[in-house]
């Protein structure tokens, strides 16, 4: 089944203020043309879980090549119960692998 992008169906909407949280918890983003390894802005640009590069200003952007959602990642403790499920900036991409 092929998946057609379009603009992503928000399923909790977040304030401002929590997406500005939440994509601080993306990776930094470097660049790989530089010897330097010089890091691109990480207020615009960053990298999801998966590694995937992220744009903050495509949030909810299925159309864009950097488009990212907010997702919510279920860590487990070790005798295999819920212990926290933390939220994270996710590519839209990568959404579409967990589900």
């Amino acid at each position: 089944m092929d998946h057609e992008p379009g603009p992503a169906r928000p399923r909790q909407t977040y304030s401002p203020s929590d997406i500005a949280k939440i994509w601080e918890r993306g990776k930094p983003l470097t660049s790989q043309w530089s010897s330097k390894r010089d890091i691109k802005d990480p207020g615009e640009w960053r990298r999801d879980f998966f590694g995937y590069p992220i744009r903050f200003g495509a949030y909810g952007d299925r159309d864009s090549l950097h488009g990212w959602e907010i997702a919510p990642l279920v860590i487990r403790s070790r005798d295999g119960t819920k212990a926290t499920t933390l939220l994270r900036p996710l590519h839209w991409l990568s959404i579409l692998k967990l589900t």
